[in-house]
């Protein structure tokens, strides 16, 4: 069974950066102060002193994924041939009928 999480209040955590940057404590001693678990004080300063990022879909300018109609029909095709295949082709990953071994690979270098 999981414990319950302890979460951090302002005053802890205000505390916590008073005592290592002001009284140059070690993170054991920290901890102990705190009554945290080992090395969580450490962890805590680190994630409020790290710089923030941005997530990663908002570093791409390009927006949405426009495929031209040539790679729609493409695809269609590939999905209606993968219905054709049989149990054992599907459990074992062969390509649909149609489609060889060699798109499959060029399909993942080109992604």
């Amino acid at each position: 069974m999981k414990a319950p999480k302890n979460f951090w209040s302002d005053d802890e955590r205000t505390r916590m950066i008073h005592m290592r940057e002001v009284e140059k404590r070690k993170w054991s001693e920290i901890d102990r102060a705190l009554g945290r678990p080992h090395g969580s004080s450490s962890s805590k300063y680190e994630g409020l002193r790290r710089e923030k990022s941005p997530p990663a879909h908002q570093k791409d300018a390009g927006g949405r994924i426009e495929i031209s109609a040539a790679q729609e029909a493409e695809r269609a095709a590939r999905k209606a041939a993968a219905q054709l295949r049989d149990l054992t082709a599907a459990r074992f990953g062969d390509p649909p009928p149609g489609f060889s071994a060699l798109d499959r690979k060029r399909e993942g270098a080109a992604q």
